[in-house]
Parts: C-alpha cells; structure tokens; sequence
C-alpha cells in the first residue's frame, strides 16, 4: 500500500508507473496526472491477454520504476495488484483509491 501523499513524492522524485485499473469511462472524468488505464478486466487471469500485460508490467519493473494501481476505493486495486505480485512483479495499491487521492488535494 502507498498513500497519497507518498505517491505525489515518488512521481515527484522519481519513475513511476501509475495505473487506473477503472472502466475508460470513469479514467476520462478524472485520473492522476501520468496515469494510464489498463480495466481491471485486463487483468483477469482467463483473459488470453494476460501475458501480454504482465511482460508490459515486467519491462516498467525492469526499468526501474514504481509500480502503483490505483480505482475509487482501493478494492479493485488490490485484486489487481494480487494477480501481479503472484506474477512476480512488485507493486503497490494507493491506499484509499482516487477518492481519498482527490481529498487530500484540497
């Protein structure tokens, strides 16, 4: 897990990878500066994409960056940041999701 607040030090400060695993939809109306969308449902272990996503994750890994996922809560996150980790890449979920992101900006 990682806070908000730790988040904006390491974008600030270094390479990180920040991904909004919500539905493109919810990405447009808001997202964090930097972040890319990548749907929950991509990361679905049936999906026959998955290998795709997890060699992305694993060049990002390997290239020396942070990893963090991030949804609304943090629920999402954390099933998404569990079928990495299982994978063998480490990553973190924003604690507190893009809702408790957003409230601490103002």
């Amino acid at each position: 897990m990682i806070t908000p607040y730790e988040l904006r030090m390491k974008a600030a400060c270094g390479k990180v990878f920040i991904v909004d695993v919500r539905e493109p939809g919810r990405y447009n109306a808001f997202h964090i500066g930097g972040a890319v969308n990548i749907p929950e449902c991509e990361f679905d272990i049936s999906n026959g994409r998955r290998h795709h996503l997890i060699c992305r994750f694993r060049r990002y890994e390997a290239a020396g960056y942070d990893i963090v996922l991030y949804c609304d809560r943090g629920n999402a996150s954390m099933f998404c940041a569990g079928v990495l980790v299982r994978n063998g890449i480490h990553c973190l979920s924003l604690l507190g999701g893009r809702i408790r992101y957003k409230n601490t900006l103002t």
